[in-house]
């Protein structure tokens, strides 16, 4: 970020807007604002690094471009291949918990161009191949930590109608 500021790209106080395909799960609070709430660059970065804010995080990264977080990683050390392309969180969390292991057969068995078109179109709504003309917003948000798996795919629709699943497994121990 900071290189990019430097460049005069974009500056601490350029507003960022919170969309459902950027909103992330796991850590932070800017998931939880409504769609289309607004947040500096500063204010991001500030979460991102005091709470680890995934939604933060990614947000930053789709400001600053994958591929120009990707080069800085690069020139920093980070030089292992399978970093490429680099995962936003919420990526991440569809890739290792919605439809497991599907999504990562499949990324992973693409070559790294394959990977970054598989990225921008299959991951928003977990290949739920939900119709965009039942409903003009359509997304999916997903995750898993150990013992837990969620995903919920969201269609709304114009009246507006709004219809949810929601599937969340945990293990039950015995003894």
């Amino acid at each position: 970020m900071a290189e990019r500021i430097a460049s005069g790209a974009f500056g601490w106080d350029t507003t960022l807007t919170i969309t459902p395909e950027l909103k992330s799960p796991g850590s932070g609070e800017l998931r939880n604002r409504p769609d289309n709430s607004k947040v500096s660059v500063l204010e991001a970065a500030k979460l991102m690094i005091s709470i680890s804010d995934n939604t933060a995080a990614d947000l930053l990264i789709h400001k600053a471009g994958r591929k120009n977080v990707e080069r800085t990683a690069w020139a920093w050390g980070a030089r292992d291949k399978r970093n490429m392309p680099l995962l936003t969180t919420r990526e991440l969390f569809v890739l290792k918990g919605a439809d497991y292991p599907r999504h990562t057969k499949k990324y992973l068995s693409l070559e790294t161009t394959g990977q970054r078109m598989y990225l921008a179109l299959s991951i928003n709504d977990a290949g739920l191949a939900l119709d965009k003309a039942q409903g003009p917003s359509v997304w999916f948000k997903g995750g898993s930590e150990p013992g837990v798996h969620d995903g919920v795919p969201v269609a709304i629709a114009d009246n507006p109608t709004n219809l949810s699943l929601n599937c969340d497994y945990s293990p039950s121990w015995d003894g």
